[in-house]
């Protein structure tokens, strides 16, 4: 629901507050994705969703895909399982083939009205929720990616910088 989502733009904030010189666009998006945050939970677009579906948790034999390790299961927009599963593919023509096959696959090809724009959403929250967990691994260098996973995301979405 809404709190949940803005939960974790309230924490991932307040624990980017001793860089936030290095990352000066984190207050614009912390609070562009604040206002935007009813359309990922609106409730007509909610499924059952893994959680944290990443490829380390899906096991697949041939045809068969299994997701496992389901600590994180929820009823949500199902575009934040999709949003985990595209981390880190860019934006090549990978990326435009698993959104097509997912579309294809759930509603037989012709994404829901506002579907993509909830996608875009998904994927912002997915930074927010990994900025958002641990302190520590908010301020780790290795982890900085987010930050700039959301600056081009915000931009692309909303032209914040």
């Amino acid at each position: 629901d809404e709190e949940y989502f803005r939960g974790w733009i309230l924490r991932a904030r307040a624990y980017a507050e001793p860089i936030l010189e290095e990352v000066p666009w984190m207050e614009s998006i912390s609070q562009e994705f604040y206002e935007r945050v009813p359309d990922l939970a609106d409730q007509a677009c909610q499924t059952f969703i893994h959680g944290e579906f990443y490829p380390k948790n899906i096991l697949v034999f041939g045809s068969e895909v299994t997701p496992v390790d389901w600590q994180s299961g929820a009823i949500g927009s199902g575009s934040i399982d999709l949003a985990s599963l595209l981390e880190g593919w860019g934006q090549g023509p990978l990326v435009s083939q698993a959104i097509s096959a997912y579309v294809s696959r759930r509603w037989g090809g012709a994404a829901p009205k506002g579907f993509y724009r909830r996608l875009s959403l998904a994927q912002v929250y997915w930074c927010f929720r990994w900025l958002g967990d641990v302190p520590e691994w908010t301020l780790a260098r290795h982890r900085r990616t987010y930050f700039y996973q959301l600056r081009d995301l915000s931009t692309k979405m909303w032209g914040v910088r």
